[in-house]
């Protein structure tokens, strides 16, 4: 029953932990419906299968209600409804991310980046099947083990390829899987084939999954090595420096409003305060994906709800964007906004920039908007 209880956890993790443990509870249920009956290995009582395979079960469902997306989300999925052979070369490229997890050291941000594909768009299918095939042939002589590596890892792939969700951190959980199989190949049993030359290939490529595998440990660990010391060199997110600076000048006494929201969010955190988003138009700390939260597309959207908690009394705001904001002239010139008059009642001047780390996009510029224009020097 532990091992229900593992896979109950496991669903309730991510819509990945969910894909494994029905993977794993199928593979137990066929191995005790198949099991020969002069096999030597643990055969579950039928009343306990039943009831691990209940609490599995339970635990899917639990984690599916969990997860499944209400009707105002507004996540931006981009599902594929047809065939798309770039998503096809995207959703394939993930075994490269999985299996050879070096990441792009030649750019400082190389989060969600992989040596070997250092460009998704122009990356070349070509190699990422043959790898798959290579595993498949390693698992021939154990049938379940064999089952359970294909199908797993292709009800991943097709879900990277339906979903588009193919960021690196995903793409683990091929690892996960191919880390799994080669751990219960030694407690599955051994069925040679009827067919010689059958058999004899599959002894043959049985071989070959112990050289893979280290192959596979070796690489992730000089990826792991590499990247931690990448780390050590350079923040890997500019959030705790930006809280320091609004702490360090008492900032935090002040209303403070954020955009984009998903970036400014672990100010929330490193501050123990929450923020103003503009997408939502309301105070928080994590991003609620709803109907309610709208893409703020120009700088005025932002400027207008500032103006509002003007006029409901805020004398001073801090102002957090991930983007710079611009001054444009009458001539049409536009330069980065150091202090000017924002509107008749306000005044806008940028405190500092905080520039990114290794998340690329979590870059922050921070500005005061106070009601009263400072004196000409």
């Amino acid at each position: 029953l532990w091992i229900a209880a593992v896979l109950f956890v496991l669903a309730n993790s991510t819509i990945f932990g969910v894909m494994l443990a029905v993977c794993f509870s199928g593979i137990i249920l066929l191995e005790q419906l198949f099991l020969p009956k002069k096999s030597k290995a643990l055969k579950i009582p039928l009343s306990r299968l039943a009831l691990a395979l209940s609490i599995v079960a339970f635990g899917v469902i639990l984690g599916y209600l969990q997860i499944r997306p209400e009707p105002d989300n507004s996540f931006p999925a981009l599902y594929v409804t047809h065939y798309d052979s770039v998503r096809t070369q995207y959703a394939f490229s993930r075994l490269i991310h999985a299996y050879f997890a070096i990441p792009n050291f030649r750019d400082l941000h190389f989060w969600n980046e992989n040596f070997f594909v250092p460009d998704e768009r122009k990356y070349l299918m070509g190699i990422t099947p043959f790898i798959y095939l290579l595993w498949i042939l390693s698992f021939l002589r154990y049938r379940l083990m064999l089952l359970l590596y294909t199908g797993g890892s292709l009800l991943l792939i097709v879900f990277f390829y339906y979903t588009g969700f193919i960021w690196s951190r995903y793409a683990g959980h091929l690892f996960l899987l191919l880390l799994a199989c080669c751990w219960l190949v030694y407690y599955a049993k051994e069925k040679p084939y009827k067919f010689n030359m059958l058999n004899r290939f599959s002894l043959l490529t049985d071989k070959l999954r112990q050289p893979l595998f280290y192959a596979v440990l070796v690489v992730s660990l000089i990826g792991g090595v590499l990247a931690y010391i990448k780390d050590l060199q350079f923040p890997f997110s500019t959030s705790e420096q930006a809280a320091k600076f609004i702490k360090d000048n008492k900032l935090d006494q002040y209303e403070i409003i954020g955009s984009v929201d998903y970036i400014v969010s672990p100010l929330a955190t490193q501050l123990n305060k929450k923020i103003l988003y503009a997408e939502r138009k309301e105070h928080g700390s994590f991003i609620i994906y709803d109907q309610k939260r709208t893409n703020i597309w120009s700088f005025a959207e932002v400027q207008s709800t500032i103006e509002q908690m003007h006029r409901e009394g805020q004398k001073q705001v801090i102002l957090v964007k991930s983007t710079p904001i611009m001054q444009t002239f009458n001539t049409g010139e536009s330069v980065p906004w150091e202090a000017a008059t924002l509107t008749p009642q306000l005044f806008m001047t940028r405190l500092t920039t905080i520039p990114s780390g290794i998340v690329e996009d979590e870059q922050y510029y921070i500005y005061s908007i106070k009601d009263s224009i400072p004196p000409t020097q």
